[in-house]
């Protein structure tokens, strides 16, 4: 049950943090469903409105102390807790964090194990409802991506395995990145070090840091971008104000202030990282400066949140020579129902089918179908003979010189619908890879345990010793006439 502490609990945390919490929950426009604007409180919900984000309720962190036999836990999970909560945990057991709207088996593991409420642990939500900032005292706060017993937009939102595992393994990736490297491009993330599942529901939690842009010594405010585009009481969107007082032009400043550095650290991303992620307006937020001086200023640094939703173009990473970390004893379970390479793959998805064409949805349905149609909407409201389409093909030609930067090849921009042929220059590149000199042997056969990668459209099992192999750590790649077709998961 939500309930109010004695004094206000959010005072405990840095002001930064502070603010960031208050537009999560308050200052978040969703665009809707059928074209008019709603808040928060979007239909085919099933949330409580007590523990909607809006009404700011904070409760007590509730947590199940499950038989360490009952769940799999990923990464350092003990650590993690004890750095958070500064509890240990009881020998030969395991958290559950609950939503106090739990699903329905969480609520029966609760009902079996009894549960526990952890001293001076506070919970409140985000803009995403079932993740929750969970603090104690005036320790660093950190983000509980829990299971929620409730459908949001329609659909219920339990935290699977194979979300779980991608965001772990996806974040330890992004750890690779050299610092240089991130400072160039201006990036950040939540991590994702650790979680659990329950064995019998193949359902639980997720542990989130907040990002060194927020919690450093020189933390700016922090504004997701639902909260640069949504109106603040009588007050123009933060995003307007800020292009109006820089004296551009609206569609220049768009492109250049906003698209150039989010296309600059996808783009880095998918075409070197080989890291596809979902940057719509929910996910990407944007460091500013001088809001309570001289007024809002894009910084151009970007900070990328839930790595859930994320895929791996393994052969990708190979042909650029990113490393493939491995991971000591007790980092992963060794009874996973399903190979964990599989939740990473660009070709399966957490549907488990084939997905053919997994980058376009970087740059078209969450890149330009979400962030760049929301932030035109908002701004043309604001703006007479605003020209959206100009902005589009702004946000094409950046995505376009990055392609040719990366691959060597200019993908083709088309007009109806619009878009970007992605999916086509990766292959293409992919297709001119010397795989002889990253140790390619020929004249391999196909073994059955193999995952396919779509990467050049839907792949046809041959047999005979017709392919390639190409080993890495994260297992054996199969070449066929050229393009990578096939995956042996290692773990």
């Amino acid at each position: 049950m939500a309930r109010s502490f004695p004094d206000d609990p959010f005072d405990t945390l840095r002001a930064p943090v502070r603010r960031w919490l208050e537009r999560e929950q308050t200052v978040n426009e969703r665009l809707g469903f059928d074209g008019p604007t709603e808040r928060i409180n979007l239909r085919f919900d099933t949330v409580a409105p007590r523990y909607r984000p809006e009404r700011r309720p904070v409760w007590p962190q509730a947590v199940v102390w499950l038989p360490a036999g009952a769940v799999r836990t990923y990464g350092p999970l003990l650590a993690e807790v004890r750095a958070a909560f500064g509890r240990r945990l009881p020998p030969g057991r395991a958290p559950l964090f609950l939503h106090p709207q739990a699903p329905r088996a969480h609520r029966r593991a609760r009902d079996r194990h009894g549960s526990e409420r952890l001293a001076d642990v506070q919970a409140t939500p985000t803009a995403s409802y079932r993740t929750v900032v969970a603090w104690r005292g005036r320790r660093e706060p950190v983000l509980l991506k829990l299971s929620l017993g409730a459908k949001v937009s329609g659909v219920r939102r339990s935290l699977s395995e194979y979300y779980l595992v991608t965001g772990i393994v996806v974040s330890r990736l992004l750890d690779g990145i050299p610092r240089a490297t991130r400072r160039r491009l201006g990036l950040d993330w939540f991590p994702e070090p650790a979680g659990l599942v329950e064995k019998e529901s193949g359902t639980g939690w997720l542990l989130r840091r907040l990002p060194r842009m927020l919690t450093g010594p020189r933390a700016r405010e922090l504004v997701p971008v639902f909260s640069l585009i949504a109106p603040r009481g009588e007050r123009p969107p933060l995003l307007v104000e800020a292009m109006r007082r820089s004296g551009l032009r609206p569609e220049r400043f768009v492109v250049e202030r906003l698209l150039r550095p989010y296309v600059r650290v996808l783009a880095h991303l998918l075409f070197e990282e080989g890291i596809q992620l979902q940057g719509h307006p929910q996910n990407v937020l944007v460091e500013v400066d001088g809001e309570r001086g001289r007024g809002p200023r894009l910084t151009g640094r970007i900070v990328l949140r839930d790595l859930t939703d994320s895929s791996v173009n393994v052969a990708l990473r190979v042909a650029k020579g990113r490393p493939l970390p491995t991971f000591g004893d007790g980092f992963l379970p060794r009874d996973t129902p399903f190979p964990i390479c599989r939740s990473l793959t660009d070709c399966r998805g957490h549907r488990g089918r084939g997905w053919p064409l997994p980058a376009r949805d970087t740059v078209e349905r969450h890149g330009l179908g979400a962030f760049v149609w929301s932030v035109n909407t908002v701004v043309a409201r604001h703006v007479a003979r605003y020209d959206a389409a100009a902005v589009e093909r702004g946000y094409l030609a950046l995505w376009q010189a990055h392609a040719r930067a990366a691959l060597a090849v200019e993908p083709r921009i088309y007009e109806r619908p619009r878009g970007l042929a992605t999916d086509e220059a990766i292959a293409h590149f992919l297709a001119h890879v010397d795989w002889t000199r990253l140790g390619g042997v020929g004249g391999a056969t196909l073994p059955s345990a193999v995952e396919p990668l779509p990467i050049a459209g839907p792949t046809r099992r041959r047999r005979g010793p017709h392919y390639q192999r190409v080993t890495c750590a994260w297992g054996d790649l199969y070449i066929d006439d050229g393009c990578p077709a096939f995956l042996r998961p290692a773990f």
